[in-house]
């Protein structure tokens, strides 16, 4: 057979042939509809400056100099591109919300929780945010009661999270809801300044609607954001998740801000100096106040008194950032404040918030240096902070150790 014969016969089995011109005008008009669109890009991680913005759009303007042809399937191309592609999730602290765990889960070929992670049909990293008002008003009936033990103490039910990664699932990141009643009862205590972050195991149950698994470990306890580390939440016991999973976790903290830094301190020792403020409040207590700097080259803290002011410096590990607080209507930090405002934050060795822009405190802890450095306009004696235990926070109410604050 001559080669002209066999590739007429190939030319004539062409199924293209049967495609009507009327089709290829439909496909061509409906493929270039994606030129004259707008595509969001939605980038993870980096500064954390760019999340306080909306994502840029990007126009695609028509191919020129370009065959029809070669159009189209550039637009197939590309959508399939934006189709298929799977956005990694941001880690904490960004903005970008609207983002969900699209790619294929990989199930866990090892580890302690390889049985339960299959068994979940979500996995996910939360922050428990502050319990919903009909729980606080509930609470606030029960205990003002004068008869407590005839009642019963309302439990928990669906309440506030904020998703911080998608290991498995397609839960978008962001504020959603969960059922917790499974979990431990404290976890009303947690707060919007530094709220309990866990790996959560989630189930659908016979009613469509998701629900934490009760089974043990099903919810553990990150203390740690910048390793991260896993406890018991109830026994505050150590959990090995597998190295697998652990690789997996993508928490820590975006957008920090260089602060002088000493080496790790020990636990405060007896005989650590103490400064004090002398001056008594009308309610007895006496407080100082820390004072926070940002700038484009680091970060500085003072701390100051009625007697003196000082330069603080931190452990290893710690870093400066900007946080949203919540405040009154003068200005002032309240953990139930009305509105919002940015304030510079010193992050400590766990990533948490240890201290805060005009925070007052009774005394801080720590030990006196023959330095100076300058922060805030001034050249004051250095002070170097000792916290009372790894991962201290004043507001990590079930971190152990106890309060951070006398």
């Amino acid at each position: 057979m001559s080669k002209n014969v066999l590739s007429e016969r190939m030319i004539s089995a062409d199924p293209a042939l049967e495609i009507t011109e009327a089709e290829i005008a439909r496909s061509r008009a409906k493929s270039l509809l994606f030129m004259d669109s707008e595509v969001t890009h939605i980038a993870a991680g980096g500064p954390i400056s760019g999340f306080h913005h909306p994502p840029a759009k990007r126009h695609w303007g028509r191919l020129a100099g370009v065959g029809t042809a070669a159009a189209a399937v550039a637009a197939v191309v590309v959508t399939s591109v934006l189709t298929t592609s799977a956005l990694p999730t941001p880690p904490a602290g960004t903005a970008a919300t609207a983002a969900s765990s699209t790619a294929a889960v990989q199930a866990l070929s090892s580890g302690p929780m390889r049985d339960l992670f299959a068994a979940a049909d979500e996995v996910l990293v939360l922050q428990a945010l502050p319990n919903n008002p009909a729980w606080n008003k509930a609470y606030e009936e029960f205990m003002a009661s004068p008869d407590t033990l005839g009642k019963k103490m309302p439990g928990l039910g669906t309440e506030p999270i904020n998703v911080l990664q998608v290991l498995k699932g397609s839960r978008p990141v962001g504020k959603s809801t969960l059922d917790v009643a499974s979990a431990p009862d404290w976890w009303k205590n947690t707060n919007i300044v530094t709220p309990l972050t866990f790996l959560a195991f989630v189930a659908r149950s016979t009613d469509g609607q998701m629900h934490l698994m009760g089974q043990p470990q099903a919810l553990l306890e990150i203390q740690n954001l910048r390793k991260p580390t896993f406890a018991d939440p109830v026994t505050h016991k150590p959990v090995d998740v597998g190295a697998e999973l652990l690789s997996r976790i993508n928490v820590a903290p975006i957008g920090d801000i260089r602060i002088d830094t000493y080496a790790a301190a020990p636990p405060v020792a007896a005989g650590s100096d103490l400064i004090r403020e002398d001056k008594k409040n009308t309610d007895g207590t006496s407080e100082g106040t820390i004072h926070g700097y940002l700038g484009a080259g680091g970060a500085c803290f003072t701390f100051q008194t009625s007697r003196e002011t000082v330069y603080l410096r931190w452990p290893a590990g710690y870093t400066a950032a900007t946080r949203s607080l919540p405040q009154n209507s003068d200005g002032s930090f309240s953990i139930d404040g009305s509105s919002r405002g940015d304030r510079p934050v010193v992050l400590n060795d766990w990533g948490t918030i240890y201290a805060y822009d005009g925070e007052p405190r009774p005394l801080i802890t720590g030990t006196r240096t023959t330095e100076k450095a300058s922060c805030g306009n001034e050249s004051l004696p250095v002070f170097d902070v000792t916290p009372p235990w790894p991962g201290a926070s004043p507001f990590g109410i079930n971190h152990q150790g106890g309060p951070a604050l006398p």
